[in-house]
């Protein structure tokens, strides 16, 4: 990842799957060798461990991780959702939406493919604000 960053490419840190530290460790790394140069990290579904998906967007959000690569995800989960969702901000010169986080979706199928592409499910992004994970504005 940090050669290839180095080298002006775009490479994505296989984090699927690691534990959070060694989800640190890395981004520890990699931030210090590439600075404000461009990476993206994988995010894996868990669905047998729903902490760790929560987690690992936790501490992208925090790291600020601005490109997320996402496998395996046969549906949108709340952790996906609120990654890109909390991205989202108004320019205060044009008024028009911006999205600093984006997502790079692994698909297989049609479906996958539609899924990734329609907005998030209201509901959902409903319950992301209930739960003061994004704010007014995000939702």
């Amino acid at each position: 990842v940090i050669a290839a960053g180095q080298r002006g490419m775009l490479a994505s840190f296989g984090a699927g799957g690691l534990p959070i530290g060694k989800v640190t460790a890395g981004l520890d790394k990699i931030q210090a060798a590439l600075g404000s140069k461009p990476f993206a990290v994988n995010l894996i579904h868990s669905p047998f461990d729903d902490l760790l998906e929560e987690r690992n967007v936790d501490l992208f959000l925090s790291r600020g991780v601005t490109v997320v690569e996402a496998s395996a995800f046969m549906k949108l989960t709340p952790h996906v959702v609120r990654y890109r969702v909390v991205g989202l901000s108004r320019d205060a010169a044009t008024g028009r939406t911006v999205c600093k986080n984006s997502i790079i979706f692994k698909v297989s199928r049609t479906e996958l493919a539609d899924m990734a592409l329609r907005p998030p499910p209201a509901d959902m992004v409903a319950r992301l604000l209930r739960e003061g994970k994004v704010t007014a504005e995000q939702a």
